[in-house]
C-alpha cells in the first residue's frame, strides 16, 4: 500500500511540475543582431548588424514527445520564421554579469542547429548560429 501511495504522489508531483514549467510566455522589447569576425590581430570580435525595438513574444511549450521538449516559438519578429526544437543540453554560461542556461535546438526556420541561452531570471534570450548572435532583451 505504501508503494502505491508513493507512486501516486510521484505521478501527481510530475504532473504539477510539468504544468508549472510549460507553457511559458516571455516578452522582450529589443532585438540585437550581431555577426562575428576575426580582426587583424586574430581576435574574434562582434559587430552589431541591427538593433530593433518591438514587442517580441517568446513562447516555450511542451512537445508531444518529451525528448523534443521544449519547443520555442518567437512572434513579432518578421525575420524569425519557424520554431526551435530541443536537441540537447549545453553548459551554462555567464555573460554581462548574468547566468544563462544553454541548450542546442534545431531551427526549422534556419534549417540548422542553433544554441539558445535563456537567462535564469528570464530577462534575456540569446540565439547563436552560423557566426551570428540574436539577442532579445
Amino acid at each position: 500500500m505504501k508503494i502505491y501511495f508513493f507512486l501516486a504522489f510521484f505521478l501527481i508531483s510530475i504532473q504539477c511540475f510539468c504544468q508549472i514549467s510549460y507553457p511559458q510566455n516571455l516578452t522582450f522589447h529589443t532585438r540585437d543582431e550581431s555577426a562575428s569576425y576575426i580582426d587583424q590581430s586574430g581576435n574574434k570580435k562582434y559587430e552589431e548588424i541591427s538593433n530593433k525595438k518591438g514587442n517580441y513574444q517568446v513562447e516555450i511549450i511542451k512537445a508531444t514527445e518529451v525528448k523534443n521538449s521544449p519547443i520555442i516559438e518567437i512572434y513579432g519578429d518578421s525575420n524569425q520564421k519557424g520554431y526551435y526544437v530541443f536537441v540537447s543540453t549545453l553548459n551554462n554560461i555567464k555573460m554581462n554579469g548574468k547566468l544563462y542556461e544553454g541548450s542546442h535546438f534545431f531551427s526549422t526556420g534556419f534549417n540548422t542547429g542553433v544554441n539558445i541561452y535563456l537567462s535564469f531570471d528570464k530577462s534575456s534570450l540569446i540565439i547563436e548560429f552560423k557566426n551570428k548572435i540574436i539577442w532579445y532583451y
